[in-house]
């Protein structure tokens, strides 16, 4: 019986959602966990309510809900598809009770965000710095935010792990299941030796050193049993000799018809630095065509890697008129 109630209450609650959003011009979408959109609720592992903003802000509301009815994320965003969340926010565990408390400026967690286990104890308190981000995200340069401020970290039993910045903190995922890594802190930031893994495929188990939050090397073994060493976490794919032909190839030159559609070059650099499944969307003349393939053929590229494995990584660059403008 109890089961065949909450049943019509979800169903109930569903009913009233869409009755809203079409009275209320709001959008709703039927997601997978991973974020991709599927077509029916049934296929869905949430749906999200994204509605106007209200009086006086530009400020999109998001609303997430669990197939139960309950609510998964309360907050705002600047922009539609995708969002870019802005402001204060709080996610919640199936349950009902709070997994996440946060702040976003311009897509990334700013200040102080708080974490819980699934028992409602407090599990992490974590401080991210809104100036750094700021002067990372104005100059477009490629450059790593400031490391976090860990704060505080607790296990389960509401035992303290960190204190005041100092002591031992520990990563899950994001189901708070698994450590993900885990390591000494001291005055908030990364020091001495950590160790982690990575929860997906890959398998990537490694081990690093850290001076005052910054990675001063590390050592990872992939699922066959390969070490490997880095001083980045991630090192996109990039050409071994770079030079400007790529770029100049993309930037149509007095041969290119002035107007045509809009363009764009996708490829696959492998774990080998070999490219494959090169793709041009545009309406380009042979010439035009020929001298972007040749400019991604003619230069040997170093492959991605993620904790110093090669992986495959996926290039898209838009092909834009001579002027630079984005084809129409």
């Amino acid at each position: 019986m109890k089961k065949t109630f909450l049943k019509a209450a979800g169903i109930l609650f569903f009913v009233a959602i869409y009755t809203a959003a079409f009275s209320q011009k709001q959008n709703v979408y039927f997601l997978k966990n991973d974020g991709k959109q599927v077509s029916t609720k049934d296929s869905a592992d949430y749906v999200r309510i994204l509605s106007e903003p209200d009086s006086g802000s530009v400020l999109y509301n998001v609303k997430d809900y669990y197939l139960n009815g309950k609510p998964r994320f309360v907050g705002k965003s600047a922009q539609v598809d995708p969002l870019v969340l802005d402001g204060s926010s709080i996610m919640f565990y199936p349950s009902g009770k709070r997994k996440e408390m946060a702040t976003y400026n311009q897509g990334r967690k700013v200040d102080d965000v708080y974490n819980y286990f699934p028992n409602g104890k407090p599990y992490s308190h974590i401080n991210y710095f809104l100036s750094r981000i700021s002067i990372v995200m104005a100059s477009g340069a490629p450059v790593d935010p400031m490391p976090p401020y860990f704060v505080a970290c607790n296990d389960s039993t509401g035992k303290s792990l960190t204190v005041n910045g100092s002591g031992h903190f520990i990563v899950y995922d994001d189901d708070m299941i698994n450590i993900r890594e885990e390591g000494p802190v001291e005055s908030g930031r990364k020091n001495g030796e950590w160790k982690g893994i990575t929860l997906d495929s890959n398998r990537i188990t490694y081990t690093e050193k850290y001076s005052g939050g910054v990675l001063v090397s590390g050592t990872s073994v992939d699922k066959f049993g390969i070490k490997y060493r880095y001083t980045h976490q991630h090192e996109p794919a990039a050409q071994i000799k770079q030079d400007a032909s790529l770029f100049q190839a993309i930037s149509l030159h007095r041969k290119q018809p002035s107007r045509v559609s809009q363009g764009l070059l996708t490829f696959w650099v492998n774990t080998d630095g070999s490219i494959s499944n090169i793709a041009i969307t545009a309406k380009l003349d042979d010439a035009s065509r020929l001298d972007i393939l040749k400019a991604v053929n003619s230069k040997k590229w170093n492959p991605a890697r993620f904790y110093g494995v090669p992986i495959p990584y996926h290039i898209m660059l838009p092909i834009s008129s001579k002027n630079g403008e984005p084809l129409d």
